[in-house]
Formats: structure tokens, sequence, C-alpha cells
């Protein structure tokens, strides 16, 4: 190939559509599949996490980590913005349940930084 020569055209991947068949209208609308696929929603933002906080909204990203012994560690990223409601609550009427110590950004007086992750250990085999 000459300099500055265009690399000749890979073809196409096959879109998920092609390969899944057409997506089937979820009747909860929560997520539309393909025929004989399934979800199962294990966290939603606003439900009271095991330490007493709240699941913050405004999740972006997620890893999982297999633990061992049919548990995986799901640790979910959450961007949020101190105006909207997050883990400590609309007002932080639940900052007091944790350690200031332990905040990374505990806001000096102020709203603490709201944003970071939950962790979450998952047993798919009880679904729980």
């Amino acid at each position: 190939m000459a300099l500055g020569a265009a690399a000749p055209a890979l073809p196409a991947a096959p879109t998920a559509q092609a390969r899944f068949g057409p997506l089937v209208p979820d009747p909860d609308g929560v997520l539309d599949l393909p025929k004989g696929f399934e979800y199962r929603i294990i966290s939603r933002a606003g439900t009271e996490m095991s330490d007493g906080l709240l699941v913050p909204p405004r999740a972006d990203g997620m890893a999982a980590f297999d633990l061992g012994d049919n548990l995986i560690t799901l640790v979910c990223n959450h961007e949020n913005h101190p105006a909207l409601p997050g883990a400590f609550g609309s007002g932080n009427e639940r900052l007091s349940a944790i350690d200031p110590a332990k905040l990374y950004d505990p806001g000096e007086g102020k709203t603490p930084g709201t944003g970071g992750t939950t962790t979450l250990v998952y047993d798919p085999r009880a679904g729980e």
C-alpha cells in the first residue's frame, strides 16, 4: 500500500438483528430483546441497599468480577450531580449512616460528592 492510500474496506459485520432476529417489544416497557432472550432487574435506583444508603441514579458503566462459589461482584459507576438525589437521599438525610472518613469528597461542610460506585454481590443461581 502506498503512503496516503486508503486501506481496502472490510466487509460489514452482520447487524444484531441479522444475527439474533428482530426485537420483540417488552410488555413492561423496560427492554426490547430478540425472541428467546430475557432479562432480570437486580438493582433499581432509589431502593435501599444493605448499608442503609440508596442505589444512586444515572448508572453509566459496570464491571463484573467472578468471586468463585457462584458469586459475581458487580461494580456500577454513577455520574451524579449534587442537585440530584443520590445514595444519601434527596436531602442527604442518610449521610450520617456512613463514616465521614470513608467519603472521598465529604463536601467540606457543603453538599458531599454524590458520584461514585456501588458494589453488588450477586448469586445468579439464586437470582439475588
